[in-house]
Order: C-alpha cells, then structure tokens, then sequence
C-alpha cells in the first residue's frame, strides 16, 4: 500500500490514491507517448520545452521525463508490440486490457 505520508485520524486508513512525490501526495497521471522517431521526440521535449530525464531503458526505446513537477514517458517504435490503455477504477486499482499486434517493423 502506499501511504501520502501524513497521519490520517486514528482509525482510518491512509488514502492509497495519493502517491509521495516531491511535491508533495498527489494524484499523479503521467502520460505514456509511443513515437515514431524516439531520439527527434527526445531533443524536443529536452532541448526545446526543457524536460530532464529522469531514467532510461534503452533496451526497450523508453525514457521517463520530468520538468517542475510534469511527468511525461516517451517510447519509441519497438519490434512486437500491442494496443492498450489504463484505466483506474475508484479505488485506485488499475485495468490493462490489451490487444497483441505481433511482430511489426521497427521503421
């Protein structure tokens, strides 16, 4: 479980929707971008809007941005792939459906 951080009331619980984060808990959405030229995105969230990254996999063409406090991750096109979304349901649980695409050029 996660907790924000603070001391809820004796006897509840601490809220799981709120995440520890820098700036303090907070709901935190952080958008996922599949690209088609992963090192063009790159110098342009970097080089133009000044987004730091945070970390790297390179293995897997991802990296995760960060600029005061606006969280971005970035993919580049990878080699199988598949069709997905998140949802989060009230309690904060996530959903995941999926599609398998399969092996697809990189190009």
């Amino acid at each position: 479980m996660r907790s924000s951080g603070a001391n809820p009331p004796t006897g509840e619980q601490p809220r799981d929707d709120l995440l520890p984060h820098r700036y303090g808990p907070v709901m935190v959405l952080v958008p996922e971008l599949d690209v088609t030229d992963l090192d063009a995105s790159l110098g342009f969230y970097t080089d133009v809007l000044g987004f730091d990254v945070v970390f790297q996999r390179r293995a897997e063409r991802f990296t995760y941005l960060e600029r005061d406090g606006m969280e971005l991750m970035v993919e580049g096109p990878t080699e199988a792939g598949n069709r997905q979304f998140v949802v989060a349901d009230p309690d904060g649980y996530l959903w995941r459906p999926f599609r398998d695409l399969g092996v697809r050029s990189a190009g």
